[in-house]
């Protein structure tokens, strides 16, 4: 562990296991086709990124800068590196998958598109990141005899009757 961490750098070591629960985890979903390997390479050139999921876990507080700079981040994983927002890619994605041919109707197009393929809107990125963060922070407290673990409904859940569930929307 100790050769692969003086290898990769603090940085990108440190922003590993955020990475890892962003990409897709038990606890979060995956981006649909995009793996581990791709996510890795796009964080391996952004240090920005690097920087901000290595300090996800150390607070209940997101900053808003962090948030717009995850979305950039995660249009680059759909090939989009200049549009700054997912809801502007996916747009992007979704004008470019349904637009009608001259010769076929519109309906046609939007019949095949799987919209799994699809980047997150920014509310639901959101979500994930509140979810990224609260995960990461129980991480970083395991070896704690009691852990300062924040509460899961600061972190995008909801105590229902049958337990934590995910918090959509206000």
């Amino acid at each position: 562990i100790n050769q692969i961490h003086k290898k990769l750098g603090t940085k990108l070591s440190k922003a590993l296991p955020a990475l890892h629960v962003f990409s897709g985890s038990d606890y979060t979903a995956i981006f649909c086709r995009k793996g581990k390997i791709k996510p890795l390479k796009c964080l391996e050139k952004n240090e920005l990124i690097q920087t901000i999921l290595g300090s996800f876990g150390d607070s209940d507080n997101m900053n808003p800068d962090d948030i717009d700079a995850v979305g950039k981040f995660t249009s680059e994983l759909y090939g989009l590196k200049k549009i700054n927002c997912v809801n502007e890619a996916r747009l992007q994605i979704f004008l470019q998958k349904c637009k009608p041919a001259k010769s076929a109707s519109t309906l046609s197009h939007i019949k095949s598109l799987d919209a799994a393929l699809l980047p997150p809107c920014s509310k639901v990125l959101y979500q994930k990141l509140l979810r990224v963060n609260y995960i990461c922070s129980v991480w970083l407290n395991v070896d704690e005899a009691i852990a300062n673990i924040p509460l899961p409904e600061n972190s995008g859940l909801i105590l229902t009757n049958t337990g934590y569930n995910m918090k959509w929307f206000d």
